[in-house]
């Protein structure tokens, strides 16, 4: 995200910059009947950024069929029912897709039933939003100048745009615009990539080698 938005700046004449970020409440995910003044307004209050959180961290994948991409419409699910009281806690919450999120699942015998019977865990852990939370800091602190807000606000905002799900969708309601005149025709992407080997290993020729690895090269 730094690199490319660095990029963007250096290659478009006085450019505004809106950013989406990502900020969790870390114990507040691990527990979220986690009380105290500092907890009552964190940012996991609603059940929309527990919702973007597990879908992020599922990869917006349906965990049962794995099926994604455009089309799929997912869900969270709680593996353990709140009525049978599954709570909110993030390692009981988990993607699917409307397809396998069926009243027959839910029923006993089905695949979501058995699921809860067995507690199937959530093997994905909390890595990643620490990750988004320190950069998130980082973006705010490299462009102070920069328009930022967060992923329930750009799904509110698409929504009263009319626009379909989409990564170049919530990029138009991201920036700011008000009525959308005319969808774009062309999109453009930066894509980040290591020109060169970082790893110590390559420093010696491998088997077969006559030189250390230290392009990108594969065998």
């Amino acid at each position: 995200m730094l690199g490319s938005s660095e990029r963007y700046l250096a290659v478009l004449p006085n450019p505004d910059l809106h950013i989406e970020v990502g900020k969790f409440d870390m114990a507040k995910m691990v527990n979220p009947d986690i009380s105290g003044k500092q907890y009552q307004e964190g940012s996991l209050k609603d059940w929309k950024n527990y919702k973007y959180y597990v879908l992020a961290r599922d990869e917006y994948t349906c965990q049962l069929c794995h099926k994604h991409g455009e089309g799929v419409k997912l869900v969270v699910h709680h593996i353990v029912y709140r009525s049978q009281g599954g709570t909110d806690r993030v390692d009981n919450l988990i993607t699917l897709c409307t397809n396998c999120h069926t009243t027959k699942n839910h029923q006993p015998g089905g695949k979501l039933y058995k699921w809860m019977k067995a507690k199937k865990k959530v093997t994905k852990q909390l890595k990643g939003s620490t990750f988004m939370n320190i950069l998130r800091k980082r973006i705010m602190t490299t462009f102070p100048e920069a328009s930022f807000q967060y992923g329930s606000q750009t799904y509110v905002d698409r929504k009263n745009l009319l626009l379909p799900k989409g990564h170049f969708m919530d990029a138009i309601a991201i920036s700011g615009i008000k009525p959308v005149g005319q969808m774009p025709e062309t999109v453009t992407m930066i894509s980040q990539f290591r020109k060169k080997k970082r790893s110590l290993h390559e420093a010696t020729a491998r088997k077969g080698r006559k030189q250390p690895n230290t392009s990108s090269k594969r065998n």
